[in-house]
């Protein structure tokens, strides 16, 4: 799709350069909060990079219907504005950044609305902090789509587009980003793979939207910059939603020097991709991910140290990889309220493994229906397979592995894992597994074979 789009972007050049150059944005050299309005074809774009360091801010710039404004004949970048500015790009309006420069480019506490088309050889759009970018229209570029610094806030509507050869957005830290369109990388140098989104921190809502990047991480998490001002690390939030899906070689990928923490709720039908077989790295710092409803995770889950949660509450989730947690005290947490524990897929397919580390590993079925030791004893039998690995059965030949765990959490206390292992199966009654109230079936995909 992307390269329809690039051979527009040519043709629309071909015919700015075969017609003639009209400065049709208005004024465009603007001053301390000018009105700047485009109309036809401008070639020297709306610039104040020539006017000096003073007070330069709060221009508006309005990009009407039918026009077309570029830096063909300056050279520069197309719109380059100081703090404050606001870009309005109205239907059938278009901003193009030729001969290797940025389309819009702005210092702090700038907006951008496009409801058109926004390219660029370089950036789309670059900005300082402060950001606000609100897309109804297609942005594409040959590095970023959009490259801002902290408090950037990036809004792609349902239908809108935001492709890039390098990040489709990348931000700094405490980034906004709430999606229902495709934001996309579609670079394709192997020796430099890029993401669909690339940021320090912030919150990520992806509704019924596609994240995606071929080569690289649907979303990456950098290390965050700290400094003597603000040294404090946010917790980020990645929101995703309805039929919202992301995707990458690995779906949601964190920074090694990155310490904070990343909460990850997947709800609805909502699916999270790794094609390299990782679905989600969340590295060090305490972690939460969760699922809900029929939301699907397709490749391995790595938390990292600390204390980490790894969370389910639906009866129809699919987990189609293993969890490893790292150093720390984790909880693998099988909850809900009303529906049943282990009464889906989960058990009828022979299961994943949950991976524990240096720390106390808890798997918690404390739940708001009582569930106690008893009941556990009745439905399921612990064995060892080795040492440090127990499988949990649950009749059928269906299992499920724990590895380097610890105890079992229940409304009646917290046992030892070997304080069932030596209690012999009991005969499940008919409907047995359709007891008691926390986590339903989870699908599992696959699993490790064990020896």
């Amino acid at each position: 799709m992307m390269s329809v789009y690039f051979r527009a972007s040519t043709a629309v050049t071909l015919i700015m350069l075969s017609g003639p150059a009209f400065a049709q944005c208005l004024p465009g050299v603007p001053d301390d909060g000018d009105v700047v309005t485009c109309s036809g074809i401008d070639t020297d774009g709306v610039s104040q990079e020539f006017l000096g360091t003073g007070n330069l801010d709060d221009v508006t710039v309005t990009v009407n219907a039918g026009t077309i404004v570029s830096n063909l004949s300056s050279g520069e970048h197309t719109i380059e504005l100081d703090d404050d500015a606001v870009i309005e790009v109205n239907a059938g309006g278009s901003v193009l950044g030729l001969l290797g420069e940025d389309a819009i480019h702005l210092d702090n506490d700038g907006q951008v609305f496009n409801s058109h088309f926004i390219s660029a050889d370089d950036d789309a759009i670059q900005a300082g902090n402060g950001l606000l970018v609100d897309n109804r229209g297609w942005i594409q570029a040959t590095d970023e789509g959009i490259n801002a610094d902290d408090d950037a806030e990036v809004i792609n509507r349902a239908g809108a587009s935001i492709f890039a050869g390098d990040d489709a957005v990348k931000a700094g830290r405490r980034a906004t980003i709430f999606n229902e369109g495709f934001l996309q990388n579609t670079g394709t140098d192997v020796g430099d793979p890029q993401d669909a989104i690339d940021l320090d921190s912030g919150t990520i809502i992806n509704q019924d939207g596609l994240i995606f990047s071929n080569l690289g991480d649907g979303i990456d998490f950098d290390a965050i910059e700290l400094d003597g001002d603000d040294d404090t690390a946010e917790i980020s939030f990645v929101q995703n939603r309805g039929s919202g899906i992301i995707q990458g070689q690995i779906g949601i990928e964190t920074d090694a020097a990155n310490t904070s923490s990343q909460f990850v709720t997947l709800h609805d039908t909502s699916s999270l991709l790794g094609h390299s077989g990782v679905a989600a790295n969340l590295g060090d710092g305490e972690d939460l991910l969760q699922l809900n409803d029929r939301a699907s995770i397709f490749g391995d889950v790595f938390l990292g140290d600390m204390n980490d949660i790894f969370e389910v509450r639906s009866s129809e989730v699919v987990l189609g990889g293993d969890v490893y947690f790292g150093e720390g005290d984790n909880t693998l947490a099988l909850l809900g309220d009303g529906v049943n524990i282990f009464s889906g897929d989960w058990f009828q397919t022979n299961g994943a493994t949950f991976v524990g580390g240096t720390g106390v590993d808890t798997l918690s079925l404390f739940n708001p229906d009582p569930f106690t030791s008893d009941d556990f004893t009745k439905l399921f039998d612990i064995n060892f397979v080795s040492e440090d690995l127990f499988s949990l059965d649950a009749g059928f030949g269906a299992r499920v592995f724990f590895e380097d765990f610890d105890n079992i959490l229940l409304n009646d206390g917290t046992f030892a894992f070997s304080d069932f292992a030596a209690i012999a199966p009991v005969p499940l009654p008919a409907g047995g597994l359709l007891l008691l109230g926390g986590l339903g079936g989870l699908t599992v995909l696959r699993r490790r074979r064990r020896a």
